[in-house]
């Protein structure tokens, strides 16, 4: 999941609670703690769950990226995949400090979401993700599918659920959908249309060509079990 921030086009990727490790690495004892005591069912009734934990992670992320002296409180941007998806429009959803969002392949009405982080309890007894994701309204929202999972009818279903409340706020003009040929995943046709979304509600810029350079070294993504080429061509991507 990434926390964008401008004018100074600060980005923020930081750890899900149950992100797989890298190869070879022993569990943490965050790791361990989380998996004996928040996925402890017995903790449900009192909503100690990891989704909770995870969106607490999200805020104070989100604090601690406004605090530095070089970012505009006043133009965060989220997006995220997956999980992170979940994370993302769930966190747009409480915050407002998030102007614009661009949840991933994770907006569906047949899906809630398939991982103990996405879920806690009581949320989705009358609503589903639509819904969620529609109290973003009337702030810029991206919704980025995909063929190949649950989000498939998103230009036919959740698209036009959604557009539905942006016009009560005359704001259908703040929302795009874009549907990509692919499985489940944050490839770089996905980045590609994220973009130059931030690119115009962030940084005001109308430039359809923006796009985010790779900058961390090649080593720094083997250990995540692909090439640094098999990211940067999209035929693999980590899942934000």
């Amino acid at each position: 999941m990434v926390v964008i921030a401008s004018e100074a086009k600060q980005s923020l990727s930081f750890d899900t609670v149950r992100l797989p490790r890298p190869k070879g690495l022993a569990m943490t004892i965050p790791q361990i703690m989380c998996d004996r005591a928040l996925g402890d069912v017995s903790n449900l009734p009192w909503n100690i769950n990891l989704m909770g934990l995870q969106l607490w992670n999200s805020i104070r992320s989100c604090d601690w990226l406004s605090s530095l002296p070089d970012v505009d409180p006043h133009r965060i941007g989220c997006t995220g995949a997956s999980g992170g998806g979940t994370q993302t429009f769930m966190l747009m959803t409480i915050d407002d400090r998030i102007k614009a969002a661009a949840p991933v392949n994770m907006i569906s009405a047949i899906m809630q979401g398939g991982c103990e982080c996405e879920n806690a309890p009581l949320l989705r007894l009358t609503v589903n993700n639509v819904e969620i994701a529609s109290m973003m309204a009337p702030r810029p929202l991206l919704m980025v599918s995909a063929t190949g999972d649950w989000t498939k009818h998103t230009l036919e279903l959740e698209y036009p659920a959604v557009r539905a409340v942006y016009k009560l706020y005359n704001a259908d003009d703040k929302l795009k959908a874009v549907r990509i040929n692919t499985p489940h995943n944050y490839n770089l046709d996905s980045r590609n249309a994220v973009y130059p979304f931030f690119a115009k509600h962030l940084l005001k810029s109308d430039n359809p060509d923006s796009q985010v350079q790779v900058i961390l070294p090649r080593v720094d993504w083997a250990a995540y079990g692909f090439s640094y080429a098999q990211f940067c061509s999209g035929t693999r991507t980590m899942l934000w």
